[in-house]
């Protein structure tokens, strides 16, 4: 057989042979490389994930925490008008406040 193929391959079909199997390993290599660069980018990928997670819990905890904030605003809100309310209930006219003077015989004077 190898008599054969030197007998009926010549020089420049050998030479061809040659140069197709360097093109596919060098298209193999390239190959390679493309595959190592996205391995790189999976991997870059992966950390910005990662690290968008910590922003998204970040976030979660600051929104959390404004909840709790206007809970308590809420809160103090409620608290405010109720005594608004009070007062607006509670506070003398300027009426009473007389009457309530000759009342207890404090000086009058219109």
């Amino acid at each position: 057989m190898k008599n054969d193929l030197s007998a009926t391959a010549t020089k420049g079909d050998i030479e061809e042979a040659i140069a197709q199997i360097v093109n596919a390993v060098t298209k193999t290599m390239a190959t390679k490389d493309d595959i190592a660069d996205v391995r790189g980018d999976i991997t870059q990928l992966k950390g910005d994930v990662n690290q968008l997670k910590g922003d998204v819990n970040q976030l979660n905890g600051d929104v959390k925490e404004l909840n709790e904030k206007v809970d308590h605003l809420q809160t103090d809100m409620t608290d405010v008008k109720r005594r608004v309310i009070d007062l607006e209930h509670d506070t003398p006219t300027q009426k009473e406040v007389d009457d309530l003077k000759k009342f207890v015989g404090f000086p009058y004077k219109t």
